[in-house]
């Protein structure tokens, strides 16, 4: 679950359905999800309750509870997003995934495809140099040096700065703000990930200035789906973080190729 962008809390205590996709939800076999978001892309809507706050939505592409796949299905380096300090990509992953478990022939064209990436319009921050040291205090322990604390050797936990791209605080009165205005090119569904190196950092995501969802300082990378736009409609997804350093690395939009 961890692999495909679900919520995972950083000691595997739990793991929860944070996001839908046809495609994640079909290998898992859920074929019909309630929510409470009008913007929910690539499925059928079924049916609302009476207060109208729910919708029913039916997965028209879920796989049966067992289905025949490659014989060398997973021979691929399944876990190598846990070691990579430079590149979180539970897309091509997925991508990868299904290639492995359907062959080549079947999914010749990736399940995802990339969305062109706009820079960040950053307020109340400066990005730091990667030579900077930085001392952050916890509540639990002064931390001036990052340590792998994983058993298992694979993600640090609690690697907060010193990769990809870390912003500083310039006046702690207010948040650090990344706004990401994009013109979509399909109308596909649209997924974003903010990768980190380890666990995410507390960070709360807005879609055209209404708080959709937020990251969590247990959680590693997620999954989020945003819906669906016109082609050629601008979104604007900001990332707000009441942090005096916040790193990420480089923000990735995808789209779902329904077909």
């Amino acid at each position: 679950l961890k692999q495909l962008g679900f919520d995972t809390n950083y000691n595997y205590f739990t793991s929860g359905h944070s996001y839908s996709s046809p495609a994640a939800d079909s290998l898992l076999g859920i074929r019909y999800v309630l929510s409470d978001r009008e913007n929910f892309a690539g499925y059928t809507p079924v049916s609302s309750s009476s207060d109208g706050k729910l919708s029913l939505y039916e997965n028209e592409s879920a796989l049966p509870v067992m289905y025949p796949v490659k014989a060398d299905a997973g021979s691929f380096d399944y876990y190598g997003q846990e070691t990579d300090t430079d590149t979180k990509d539970p897309f091509l992953f997925q991508n990868e995934l299904f290639r492995s478990l359907f062959g080549e022939d079947t999914f010749a064209e990736p399940v995802y495809y990339a969305e062109q990436v706009p820079e960040p319009v950053i307020y109340n921050a400066i990005v730091m140099d990667p030579k900077t040291k930085v001392h952050l205090e916890t509540e639990d322990e002064s931390i001036s040096e990052e340590v792998d604390t994983d058993l298992l050797g694979d993600e640090p936990y609690e690697k907060l700065t010193g990769y990809g791209t870390t912003y500083m605080r310039i006046n702690d009165a207010a948040d650090i703000v990344l706004t990401y205005t994009l013109t979509v090119t399909s109308d596909d569904p649209l997924f974003l990930s903010i990768p980190a190196v380890s666990t995410n950092s507390q960070a709360y995501i807005y879609i055209n200035d209404t708080f959709f969802d937020d990251t969590s300082r247990s959680s590693f990378t997620r999954v989020y789906s945003l819906g669906s736009y016109k082609e050629g409609e601008k979104v604007t997804v900001e990332i707000r973080a009441d942090s005096d350093t916040y790193s990420m690395l480089s923000v990735l939009f995808y789209h779902l190729d329904t077909e």
